[in-house]
């Protein structure tokens, strides 16, 4: 789903986990950290899951990728739609809704705003370091 890193609320918080199954397992796929599921960092294929409150978590970004023949069968229909568009002429409000580049200036600042979370959280730095492992 689509999250507003500049929410300050979350679906799931920290002190939920003390209320799952021992041993369950959260999976995050689209992670923005500590945004929808507060306890999300994301994670690499090198180091996919970490541990909180007994608790698994998989925040691999973007893992769909992984999928790519059953997300093309499913969503090929409707991206191919939407490429059409763009070669055509680019204009319809969904494609218009999710630029957030025009003429190589941003158009959404709020790519900055998540940008600036990571830094400040030093996940950008935590994960460079996990992928040179």
């Amino acid at each position: 789903m689509l999250w507003d890193v500049e929410r300050s609320d979350h679906i799931l918080y920290l002190s939920d986990l003390k209320k799952m199954k021992p041993h369950a397992m959260i999976i995050d796929v689209s992670c923005d950290a500590h945004c929808a599921i507060e306890s999300s960092q994301p994670t690499t294929f090198t180091h996919p899951v970490y541990e909180i409150d007994g608790i698994l978590h998989y925040a691999v970004d973007h893992t769909p990728s992984l999928f790519h023949r059953s997300f093309l069968e499913d969503c090929g229909p409707i991206c191919a739609h939407y490429l059409d568009i763009l070669i055509a002429d680019g204009n319809d409000p969904v494609l218009q809704e999710a630029n957030i580049l025009k003429d190589g200036v941003f158009t959404n600042n709020d790519i900055f705003v998540y940008l600036q979370m990571l830094e400040n959280n030093n996940i950008l730095f935590k994960n460079k370091m996990a992928e040179n492992d």
